[in-house]
């Protein structure tokens, strides 16, 4: 015997959220962020919903994100392939040229023995 009349207890609680999938946003960053821009009212509420410097930070954050995203890309065509960091500097003239050219040189062909690479 149940009190309070209909012998049901109080509902159970919703499912919790399934989990993101695999590999889905990569990284392990933030989740992409949507922005409504169907019409000029939705985009002046997502302008008003943030910051300028936080759209300043989301923009940042894109070239990271895309950098990533072909990587993986690369990744999924050749699941051996490896990054490459080429050094960065001002070359002023020929010699430095030339001195740039085998670093870099040195670095990709450190690499290629180990399977394909992307620079």
């Amino acid at each position: 015997m149940t009190l309070g009349g209909g012998g049901e207890g109080p509902p159970p609680p919703p499912p919790p959220p399934p989990p993101p999938p695999a590999g889905g946003g990569g990284g392990g960053g933030p989740p992409p962020v949507s922005v409504d821009v169907s019409t000029p009212e939705s985009i002046l509420d997502e302008l008003e919903r943030c910051s300028l410097s936080q759209w300043a930070d989301r923009t940042q954050a894109l070239k990271g994100r895309f950098e990533q995203a072909r990587l993986e890309a690369a990744k999924l065509l050749e699941p051996k392939v490896q990054r490459v960091d080429l050094p960065r500097r001002t070359l002023k003239d020929e010699a430095e040229l030339a001195a740039w050219l085998e670093e870099a040189e040195e670095r990709i062909r450190g690499k290629l023995s180990d399977g394909p690479v992307m620079i």
